[in-house]
């Protein structure tokens, strides 16, 4: 079953009863939809779609942060940036440069911010990244596929950007994407509890 409009941004997810073993365990085919892309070009199996229901029902995507307008209306390129350093400090440099020249104690005292990440787990599957601002009764939607255990570190100098895909929703269309995953999973689950009695 796919929420919501995959021109816009979408969630397929179908169980796979011969991979699961209901109520406790349910696999299935999950995939992200951004702009009519399929983030992924196969069909990939979950270990759990319960784990995606819990990351996208209790996360970021039904709860974006709040930015100011300047912000949310930047060019991506220009937000992406920052949004990435906040989120991986450890990991997201702006040059080779930099990452050698941060002084041993700076690694002790550096906090994540995990405001704006809403990446569920099939996304890190498909090694995506699914970032989260709102602005009134708007939304932005940035996903980038990138790898953070491919390297020690990521040179946004030399980052591909031909990998981000963004959209604009309201809050609205996104809050009813998420009820419908919500209500969807918790008729299943009442489904196969009963098919166990």
């Amino acid at each position: 079953m796919i929420f919501g409009d995959p021109s816009k941004f979408a969630i397929q997810m179908d169980v796979v009863e011969e991979w699961s073993s209901p109520p406790t365990f349910i696999e299935g085919v999950v995939n992200v939809y951004i702009n009519d892309n399929l983030l992924n070009n196969d069909f990939v199996w979950t270990s759990s779609i319960c784990q995606d229901y819990i990351d996208i029902v209790d996360g970021v995507l039904n709860n974006p942060p709040d930015v100011k307008k300047e912000i949310f209306s930047a060019d991506v390129l220009d937000i992406l940036p920052a949004i990435m350093k906040a989120r991986y400090p450890w990991y997201v440099f702006d040059s080779k440069a930099e990452y050698e020249g941060k002084p041993d104690e700076w690694w002790d005292d550096v906090d994540e911010d995990l405001s704006k990440e809403a990446t569920f787990e099939t996304l890190k599957k498909f090694r995506q990244k699914l970032f989260v601002i709102k602005f009134e009764g708007m939304v932005r939607l940035i996903t980038l596929k990138f790898d953070l255990n491919e390297r020690d570190y990521i040179d946004l100098s030399k980052f591909d950007y031909a990998n981000v895909r963004e959209v604009t929703v309201d809050v609205k269309y996104l809050s009813g994407l998420v009820k419908m995953v919500s209500d969807w999973h918790q008729g299943m689950m009442k489904y196969y509890t009963r098919q166990q009695c």
